[in-house]
């Protein structure tokens, strides 16, 4: 089974339609739904699709490419205030959809899509008592749905800088998250100088993660420090050694905050969690489907280390064998 990191790929098993199949057999067609909403899009996504469930062997059967599809779908998003319904907008389906990696590929899942600012509500979050629901009607079959709120956005600070600089012997991140779950990775991107050319690199690691409930209107207070022996010493753990380099340049660094509802992360865990010889059940909070519907949230800052913190890069005890210079 395929792993997912912090932020999150998501799979299906694979897919059939009970048509194609001999009428005598025990059979059961899901509807596989995957939606991984951040108010931050200007689109949101949902990847159908199907799977089943029998106690035939599949393979004795030739299934044909559209037996995956669910003709006349339709998917809508609810909004709820205090339990009481406020207003709904439909999502439209867009054939040969291709995104570039993550989490919706394209064929044979159908994907449907509604653009926020076109003649609908942006859906953005707007307090503790509103709920998203998320319908899909298909033909004969119950009602699929999936209750789940946005997380609001993060709101993070760094201390004063000069310039456009920080001393990276006197800095934390400071910051406040709505989620289940919060983790901060740190990304150094840097260049490798070789005898004939140069590369471009980057080295990141998860430096804090966070699983507790969160009040969704007070949110949770964070405070990372990220400074001194400590950051030098994940540098110079997380770049890796190359005899070939003649030195190397520190380009900028960026802090990456990613948040993730409970849903995603219990979905998450249960990938983690099952190993992929053994049978097991994923985590799913669609009713009458499979699959996860749920929001996440990250924000990414850039920033430069002064001259001092670039000297302790390049002469540092912990980072000096990376031969980095100061050009």
């Amino acid at each position: 089974m395929k792993r997912i990191l912090s932020i999150f790929l998501l799979f299906s098993a694979g897919f059939s339609c009970e048509t194609e199949l001999d009428p005598n057999t025990r059979i059961s067609s899901i509807p596989v739904v995957y939606g991984l909403f951040n108010d931050a899009d200007s689109v949101f996504y949902i990847r159908l699709g199907r799977t089943f469930q029998t106690d035939t062997n599949i393979q004795e059967y030739e299934i044909p490419a559209d037996s995956l599809i669910w003709p006349n779908a339709q998917i809508s998003l609810e909004r709820w205030f205090q339990g009481k319904f406020v207003e709904k907008e439909t999502f439209i389906q867009v054939p040969n959809v291709t995104r570039d990696t993550g989490f919706f590929p394209s064929n044979p899942y159908q994907i449907f899509i509604l653009e926020k600012g076109k003649g609908n509500s942006d859906y953005t979050y707007s307090g503790i008592s509103e709920d998203l629901r998320l319908i899909v009607d298909l033909q004969y079959k119950p009602i699929v749905y999936s209750e789940f709120f946005l997380i609001s956005p993060v709101a993070m600070a760094t201390p004063r800088n000069s310039g456009n600089t920080y001393n990276m012997f006197d800095f934390s991140v400071i910051f406040k998250a709505y989620s289940n779950y919060t983790e901060m990775y740190v990304r150094i991107h840097y260049l490798n100088r070789y005898a004939d050319n140069f590369t471009t690199e980057t080295a990141s690691w998860r430096e804090f993660h966070d699983h507790d409930i969160v009040d969704r209107g007070i949110g949770k207070d964070f405070k990372i420090p990220l400074e001194g022996v400590a950051l030098y010493e994940r540098i110079g753990n997380n770049i890796p050694d190359d005899t070939a380099v003649i030195n190397r340049k520190f380009e900028y660094a960026e802090i990456i905050i990613n948040c993730l509802d409970e849903n995603v992360y219990r979905y998450n865990e249960s990938q983690r969690t099952i190993p992929s010889d053994q049978a097991g059940r994923l985590f799913t909070n669609v009713v009458n489907g499979m699959g996860v519907v749920g929001s996440r949230y990250n924000r990414t800052i850039s920033f430069l280390f002064d001259h001092r913190s670039i000297v302790e890069l390049c002469t540092g005890e912990y980072t000096k064998h990376l031969k980095f210079v100061d050009w």
